[in-house]
């Protein structure tokens, strides 16, 4: 299931404000000013990674209680205080917009798969975030250093060994590395 929702992810970033969302699950949607939230089971302790998408544009956040937080965007929209100017602007031209489960994260992954799916899909609504494919930024968001990083370093540790050998004339000690060579 997870190699099937990044290669999903991948295949979608082609460019910023050109992501088809359709292959998601909707989870709500407002047209008009009225907010529709569709059924959808959650299990215990779970948590999502959402989009919300007004045209091309795209808000990415994270939620363990999706209902509530949408509802809470659609209401700082409403009253045109939402803390995303660009996103408030958007609402307020439009109307309308549609969310999106991207993800469902449990414990702590969720701040991860979120950073993760953020840095993935650019979105330009999000106020603290590098916007568009080729923004420079000055801090790191997400990490590579994930679970199967670490392992691929251990596996490369277990490939170098090192050893003592002696020098069959002097006997002195000789510090000898060998490099397995990868098949």
């Amino acid at each position: 299931m997870r190699k099937n929702i990044i290669d999903n992810l991948t295949e979608l970033h082609n460019e910023p404000h050109l992501v088809d969302l359709s292959i998601f699950t909707l989870f709500a949607e407002c047209v008009n000013g009225e907010l529709t939230i569709y059924p959808f089971q959650f299990e215990k302790d779970e948590g999502v990674v959402y989009c919300i998408q007004i045209d091309g544009d795209m808000y990415v956040g994270s939620s363990k209680s999706l209902a509530s937080r949408i509802k809470a965007h659609h209401t700082e929209m409403i009253n045109g205080k939402h803390f995303s100017p660009i996103m408030q602007r958007l609402y307020n031209e439009k109307k309308r917009f549609k969310v999106y489960i991207i993800m469902r994260c449990y414990g702590k992954r969720i701040e991860r798969a979120e950073d993760f799916v953020t840095r993935l899909l650019t979105p330009s609504m999000n106020v603290r975030l590098p916007r568009g494919k080729y923004a420079e930024h000055n801090e790191t968001i997400w990490s590579m250093e994930t679970d199967l990083d670490r392992m691929i370093k251990r596996e490369h540790k277990k490939r170098v060994m090192n050893t003592v050998v002696r020098c069959p004339e002097c006997d002195k000690k000789l510090e000898l590395t060998i490099k397995l060579k990868d098949e």
